[in-house]
């Protein structure tokens, strides 16, 4: 069975996998963010983020037999993809 911190990084990796590239799109839409921009078309790449977070979540937390540690490995991995996600955007600005 592979070890926590495996499954961990994996769920990291296609984290940012996926949402580093659909926040660059998001962000130079047109030339300024979909947000600041009519409509709701802003509302896919959010889900799509989202749908990130969760199934890199998920996939950190395979193999846990207790709740708990479930739980925790999904948070720490939410969280270092957050950190990495705001502190790239803190760099780029």
């Amino acid at each position: 069975m592979r070890s926590a911190w495996v499954t961990m990084a994996t769920g990291l990796a296609l984290t940012l996998i996926v949402a580093v590239p659909t926040l660059v799109v998001e962000e130079d839409w047109r030339g300024r963010p979909m947000i600041d921009q009519p409509g709701h078309l802003w509302v896919v790449p959010t889900v799509l983020v989202g749908a990130a977070f969760a199934l890199g979540g998920g996939i950190a937390s395979r193999g846990a037999r207790e709740l708990w540690r479930a739980l925790s490995r999904g948070l720490v991995t939410g969280t270092a993809s957050a950190g990495v996600l705001l502190g790239a955007d803190v760099l780029r600005r």
